[in-house]
């Protein structure tokens, strides 16, 4: 029981104001003695020597889950949700109400909770639903829940000077084409190539390197300019992600 004030003596006409704090597994129940009624916190007039009790029983109620919310990306998904009391947390998951794909736990006991899914598919539905557990072992369940992946687009290609450039200006000359640009995907880069004019692949480093490639996913195509055609040259850029997801440019 906490006291506030809390004092080993109290002047009449002082009020205190009393708090039961209920152990793991009980719950407050009632007051009894000098205080009567379930009110906590509950106030106390000093006029003469009190003696209260605060009475608990085992805890039978289970946690009130509320706010669940669920913030999906391509492969992951975050699922939020809130209870009134400290508990476990749980969240089942998969492309029906069967939760195929099982669970993902956490056995702190806790009121703010926060479980990430991993492991789904890009553009897709799931179910969910999530459930907690007090320290007394009472279970509450979620309705069912759905949300959807997002689409993967694929590696993004920045080329740096524009889709369309131009070279060999008159008075200019030069042996060597460079196109310079970056390369980026939550998912990761698997690879990177270029084609010439619909010729064979060739496979492009990434940087960061100790050359010219400073940062993260730079890259600088070579071309001579023997290769080169009179007129309008295509390169195709292909990048892959970690998912083998491809895109183009």
């Amino acid at each position: 029981m906490q006291l506030n004030p809390d004092q080993t003596a109290y002047d009449s006409g002082d009020t205190v104001e009393l708090t039961a704090a209920a152990d793991p597994g009980w719950a407050f129940d009632s007051w009894s003695g000098d205080l009567t009624g379930s009110t906590n916190p509950a106030t106390l007039v000093m006029d003469s020597d009190k003696s209260v009790t605060a009475n608990f029983v085992a805890d039978s109620t289970p946690p009130l889950i509320s706010n669940v919310q669920a913030s999906p990306g391509t492969t992951t998904a975050v699922i939020t949700w809130i209870t009134d009391e400290p508990s476990t947390s749980s969240a089942a998951f998969g492309p029906s109400s069967a939760y195929e794909n099982g669970s993902v736990d956490g056995t702190n006991l806790v009121t703010d909770h926060s479980l990430t899914l991993t492991g789904l598919t890009p553009n897709s539905s799931y179910h969910f639903q999530v459930s907690s557990s007090d320290a007394a072992g009472n279970t509450a369940f979620s309705s069912d829940g759905t949300f959807s992946t997002l689409d993967n687009p694929g590696p993004q290609i920045d080329i740096w000077y524009g889709d369309n450039q131009d070279f060999g200006a008159i008075g200019n000359p030069q042996q060597w084409v460079n196109i310079l640009g970056n390369v980026s995907d939550p998912d990761g880069v698997n690879s990177l190539v270029y084609t010439l004019n619909n010729g064979p692949q060739r496979v492009l480093s990434i940087g960061p390197d100790t050359r010219r490639l400073a940062l993260p996913g730079d890259f600088n195509i070579d071309i001579d300019h023997l290769e080169l055609v009179d007129g309008i040259n295509q390169v195709v850029i292909t990048a892959e992600d970690g998912l083998g997801t491809q895109s183009s440019t």
